[in-house]
């Protein structure tokens, strides 16, 4: 088998997983209807990361690693609408507590 094939292949699995391991803490996010263990600073700097980590790919023409990139930085997304919306749902909870509370 050809070095090149071996390092290119390598370098698709590479990217594939780079992109895919944010479907876990999706999942999670999703299940447990919470993201208090997922720190939003990670998130942010992830998504940029891979940001500029395609703008390279793409200027320098490498395909194993802009378009798993493009779904990664899509799932990234995803869990940065899922943390401020779990973010918003937790702090519309604890108004409507002290809104009753102020009731009772």
């Amino acid at each position: 088998m050809n070095v090149s094939l071996i390092i290119e292949i390598s370098n698709y699995l590479a990217s594939t997983l780079y992109a895919i391991c944010t479907i876990p803490q999706i999942i999670k996010i999703v299940k447990t209807k919470s993201s208090d263990d997922i720190s939003v600073m990670f998130v942010l700097m992830y998504t940029f990361a891979g940001i500029l980590t395609e703008i390279f790919g793409i200027y320098h023409g490498i395909k194993s690693i802009w378009i798993p990139g493009i779904f990664s930085i899509i799932l990234n997304i995803i869990t940065i609408i899922l943390v401020s919306l779990c973010q918003n749902l937790t702090n519309s909870k604890f108004e409507i507590i002290e809104e009753m509370e102020e009731y009772t």
